[in-house]
């Protein structure tokens, strides 16, 4: 029956986007990621970046919209169907949007995978999801965000995300919070909020500064960076993202009862996006470095030595990626090269240094869209080569 029922909200939700086709704008897609063959066989793989919905749905006008994601667990019951995202926004000025729901601010992310953001996190934190998945400059979350527009070539972004369900003033306890000392904090939410102010500048590109706080003794962010587009084919920026954190979040987890530290400067990214185009030929390049800055801390997970203090900073390192494409007709070619933290101490890289290797080529097929590839990932000193040929089908209608 619950599978039944959840089969029929599907459908359901289906016929409402036929329907609204008539009226508004409307899309579907349907994404599938596979491994032909390779090290672990034939594999039909979950889809792993950020935002992988099976369906989604627009519609708008001059003065509201909304849009609507569904995705699906393909790896457990394949009839389990979440609500990806749920936005409604409105322009009660031409100046002025207002949306509510999931909304998130943006400033400058890579085009090769966009999902990729480092943001002065340690290595540990960008091997997790929040660090790695940060694209966002002032928030991401559900919750309510202006987007202002008061002059020519101005943009203004302010917006509070607390999450659904909970209050803007403060939060349920989570666990990254429950064990706090409400004697010593008097504000224990965790609700982020962010603004960030961007400018056109005419012939040129744009700039812009960003702010980002994720709540009461969580990570806060400062962003200051720019564009530009002036010379034929290339496009490029360059921004600095500085991360303020107490100590022990540089391990990606956190819990009050451990030596919590004041909040500092812990890592500053310099990020960056290179693409060049000429013709058919196309090459995108990115090289973040992330220097990693002040103390950390030691204890265990059993609470031994819990306030123990440690005098060394985290190792520094730098992502890199490249991808080379020539399009013929509706083939394109294509070569990435890349790896994904390799660390700026030397006595370390021969530990550490990893590599993927990825040539491969997109198909065109009236409306659905192939990858076809093949993937070589050498592993840092002591790892086995893995390698696997990796299909992605996309259609959307």
């Amino acid at each position: 029956m619950q599978k039944f029922l959840k089969a029929a909200a599907v459908a359901t939700a289906m016929a409402l986007v036929a329907t609204a086709a008539f009226a508004a704008d409307a899309k579907a897609t349907v994404k599938m990621n596979m491994d032909v063959f390779g090290t672990n066989g034939f594999v039909i793989q979950n889809e792993d970046q950020k935002d992988s919905d099976m369906l989604q749905f627009s519609a708008s006008n001059e003065k509201a919209g909304a849009e609507f994601k569904l995705w699906t667990d393909l790896a457990g019951d394949s009839s389990t169907v979440h609500m990806r995202s749920a936005k409604i926004w409105i322009k009660p000025l031409d100046m002025l949007q207002i949306s509510f729901g999931n909304v998130g601010g943006y400033g400058y992310t890579e085009q090769i995978n966009w999902w990729k953001v480092p943001v002065g996190s340690s290595i540990v934190q960008v091997n997790s999801w929040d660090a790695r998945w940060a694209s966002n400059s002032t928030g991401e979350n559900g919750g309510v965000q202006f987007d202002l527009t008061p002059v020519d070539g101005l943009a203004v972004t302010l917006g509070a995300y607390p999450g659904f369900g909970n209050s803007f003033f403060y939060t349920k306890d989570d666990p990254a919070t429950a064990a706090v000392d409400e004697a010593k904090y008097e504000y224990n939410g965790t609700t982020a909020y962010g603004a960030q102010v961007k400018y056109n500048i005419a012939g040129f590109g744009s700039a812009l500064v960003a702010w980002k706080d994720n709540g009461a003794l969580k990570a806060k962010f400062a962003r200051v960076g720019f564009d530009v587009n002036a010379v034929p084919g290339l496009y490029a920026f360059v921004s600095a993202n500085m991360r303020f954190e107490r100590g022990n979040e540089a391990y990606g987890w956190y819990h009050e009862e451990y030596a919590p530290g004041e909040f500092k400067m812990r890592g500053i990214t310099i990020d960056n996006y290179f693409k060049y185009s000429a013709g058919d030929f196309s090459v995108a390049a990115r090289f973040p470095v992330t220097i990693r800055t002040g103390e950390t801390f030691q204890y265990d997970h059993d609470g031994n030595d819990a306030t123990a203090k440690v005098d060394t900073v985290d190792d520094s390192y730098m992502t890199w990626c490249v991808k080379a494409t020539y399009a013929v007709g509706a083939v394109t070619p294509y070569l990435i090269l890349e790896n994904d933290a390799n660390v700026l101490n030397f006595s370390k890289v021969a530990d550490t240094f990893m590599m993927i290797v990825q040539p491969g080529f997109t198909y065109n097929l009236d409306g659905c869209n192939l990858d076809l590839a093949a993937k070589i990932t050498v592993p840092a000193k002591g790892g086995d080569v893995t390698w696997a040929i990796p299909l992605t089908a996309n259609f959307s209608f």
